[in-house]
């Protein structure tokens, strides 16, 4: 359950372009329409976002579609992309997968790193194609490869858990966390402080899984914070301290996390860096059931 719930995360992360870098400088907007209507792609996908987003201009997805359609018909990879993301999100338009990959593969093969990303994620889960772990493997590597960390995550989960055709590689799992974790990636700081704790694909260190768990349960990840509690609570990688282990398992706690909520009633079960008391700890052990 979890390889899947890990692997449908990493599909869906950073779904959104980040438009601030694709971007031209802010032009007028009849400028930008008069260019648009003038044959320019980038100006039509510029109005596309504009009236996606109902920025400068009364939000219209109709509209958005229409000027999305003329930038891409074009050629404009990053308005296939949109075109994709709003037929597999199908929240403006009647869902279709399979109209999302046609729009994906088209920015895909012209070497757009966020439509490589989401075609792999397609052939992943098998919707709009047939599911091939193959085929997702080759568009994340594509993907990972310029440097995407989301791509580069889903990639490293794909070679943790594994698939059809696409063995478990724990060091390729590694290189790929480590690369998408040092961007600053939370899914993959913690995937790869789990490497780390098992020695898998990495030379085992408790004190490098701290760490990386560190990064992640400072940005507020509920399962590293989980974990970060339970090397305080054991002194594994850290030196001991109840008082720590009680502040991070708290933190996951307050997310819902049910290992977290366990493991507080394991601390009042044994006194440990609190009064031991039983019905604390039964109190803790139904809400984690």
């Amino acid at each position: 359950m979890e390889s899947a719930e890990l692997i449908q995360e990493a599909q869906h992360e950073g779904a959104v372009r980040d438009e601030s870098t694709e971007r031209s400088p802010p032009r007028g907007l009849e400028a930008l329409r008069l260019s648009a209507l003038e044959g320019s792609a980038e100006a039509q996908y510029m109005l596309g976002v504009m009236y996606e987003e109902g920025e400068g201009v009364e939000q219209s997805h109709e509209t958005a579609m229409e000027w999305y359609l003329k930038a891409a018909d074009q050629g404009n990879m990053a308005a296939q992309y949109a075109l994709g993301v709003i037929y597999e999100q199908g929240e403006a338009i009647e869902q279709s997968y399979e109209k999302a990959v046609e729009w994906y593969i088209k920015a895909a093969v012209q070497g757009d790193a966020y439509a490589q990303h989401a075609l792999g994620s397609m052939y992943d889960a098998g919707r709009g194609v047939e599911q091939s772990h193959i085929h997702a493997a080759e568009w994340y590597e594509k993907s990972a490869g310029q440097g995407y960390v989301t791509a580069q995550t889903a990639l490293g989960l794909l070679y943790e858990t594994g698939g059809v055709g696409v063995p478990i590689c724990y060091e390729k799992a590694a290189i790929n966390y480590t690369s998408a974790a040092a961007q600053g990636n939370v899914r993959a700081q913690c995937r790869l402080g789990w490497l780390y704790y098992k020695g898998l694909g990495v030379g085992q260190s408790a004190e490098e899984a701290f760490l990386w768990w560190q990064k992640a349960a400072e940005h507020g990840a509920a399962d590293a914070q989980n974990k970060l509690g339970g090397l305080y609570s054991t002194g594994v990688g850290v030196s001991q301290s109840h008082t720590d282990a009680m502040y991070w398992f708290e933190k996951a706690a307050l997310q819902g996390d049910a290992s977290a909520i366990y493991n507080i009633g394991l601390l009042y079960e044994h006194g440990r860096g609190l009064p031991q008391s039983d019905i604390q700890a039964e109190e803790w052990y139904n809400k984690a059931a």
